[in-house]
């Protein structure tokens, strides 16, 4: 195992924080305690984060820093017994776009193999894996589309195409559930439940193509976008250390609107949708559908 970031940040951190737990480190090394290290490793991550974006953005060598602190991490927890954390499964719904499809595979793909969340066996992610929903209407674009699930795949990012002749098939395997043709069900949420009984503690993530798995950070007037997220870890801890079965985000589009600004309405719409709700008796009609 190697844990040389770990044990760089403790010797040359002078914070408190950082001093405390060099004991700790010791102990743990020389008592192999695989527990003890994973603790240590998430406690530095936190300190480090926030000493790195103290003082606005941070460097790309810090950045790199805390990259590596978490591949680290991630060689301990598989020297364990078990890795009970989820599975993801990213969704990504695109439409006759290529480029984008490709910028949010490529962003995607970065994000794992700069922060091995769930660790690599065989040359393949272990815990992350990609569906890849499309309705395109062009043979061009959908054939393309099917490309770049091989091509990701190869790069031991598993990513499974399900474009309108896979999405036939399934339909013709289940002739019972569409037979109502007024109450159609939702095909890859289908496809999903299917996925899911071969896979432990599955976790869903859906984005659309336009999407990407970094962020944009501003260094004086330079803007640049990075991989500064481990967006798996965190979501992972979300859902294990929350009672939570659904997460949600309402995502900053073009319109230069805050992130205060858009929880400030949203949850004002909230509570407006919940105060006319109370309004009407169990059993009222719709309040936005007539039926």
């Amino acid at each position: 195992m190697e844990l040389e970031i770990l044990a760089k940040l403790l010797e040359q951190q002078q914070r408190p924080e950082f001093v405390i737990l060099r004991s700790q480190f010791q102990r743990a090394c020389s008592e192999k305690d695989i527990i003890a290290l994973e603790a240590l490793y998430q406690q530095v991550i936190r300190f480090y984060e926030t000493a790195i974006w103290e003082d606005g953005s941070p460097s790309d060598e810090a950045l790199q820093t805390y990259q590596k602190l978490f591949r680290e991490m991630e060689q301990i927890i598989a020297a364990g017994e078990d890795d009970g954390r989820a599975h993801f499964v990213v969704v990504i719904s695109v439409h006759d776009n290529p480029l984008q499809l490709q910028s949010c595979l490529q962003s995607l793909y970065s994000q794992v193999l700069l922060y091995h969340y769930g660790g690599v066996a065989d040359g393949v992610f272990a815990k992350v894996s990609v569906l890849i929903s499309d309705d395109s209407l062009t043979a061009e674009n959908t054939k393309r589309h099917a490309e770049l699930a091989k091509e990701y795949s190869a790069l031991g990012l598993r990513s499974e195409y399900f474009g309108r002749l896979q999405q036939t098939e399934l339909k013709s395997q289940l002739p019972e559930i569409f037979s109502d043709e007024v109450r159609q069900p939702n095909i890859t949420l289908l496809k999903l439940s299917r996925l899911a009984e071969n896979i432990n503690n599955p976790l869903f993530f859906f984005v659309d193509s336009a999407n990407e798995f970094l962020v944009s950070i501003r260094d004086r007037q330079n803007e640049r976008t990075v991989a500064a997220i481990n967006y798996f870890y965190y979501l992972d801890h979300l859902f294990r250390e929350k009672t939570l079965q659904v997460l949600s985000s309402k995502v900053v589009g073009a319109l230069p609107v805050s992130p205060v600004s858009m929880i400030t309405h949203f949850l004002a719409d909230a509570i407006a949708f919940l105060q006319q709700l109370l309004k009407h008796p169990l059993g009222h009609r719709c309040i936005f559908h007539q039926p």
